[in-house]
């Protein structure tokens, strides 16, 4: 399973939006409901699904899935 079909399951989860479709674009600006505190929920949920912890700089950065993919890449490789 890539990253993003993962990915978009903890979206769906945290939005609350089982048709949510992501791509590399979908972004804060672009995506209904994602927030500061879907943010939260959503690193909680990704730390957890991959077994990982990302830095508290990382968090602070995240905008887009692509930031998600760039961090999450370090981790995972």
């Amino acid at each position: 399973m890539n990253d993003l079909y993962r990915l978009q399951f903890i979206f769906r989860d945290v939005l609350d939006n089982p048709n949510l479709i992501l791509n590399e674009t979908t972004s804060v600006e672009n995506c209904q409901g994602w927030d500061s505190v879907a943010t939260v929920q959503m690193v909680l949920a990704i730390e957890n699904e991959y077994n990982i912890r990302f830095k508290t700089d990382e968090v602070a950065r995240i905008r887009s899935v692509s930031d998600i993919l760039r961090f999450l890449n370090p981790y995972i490789t």
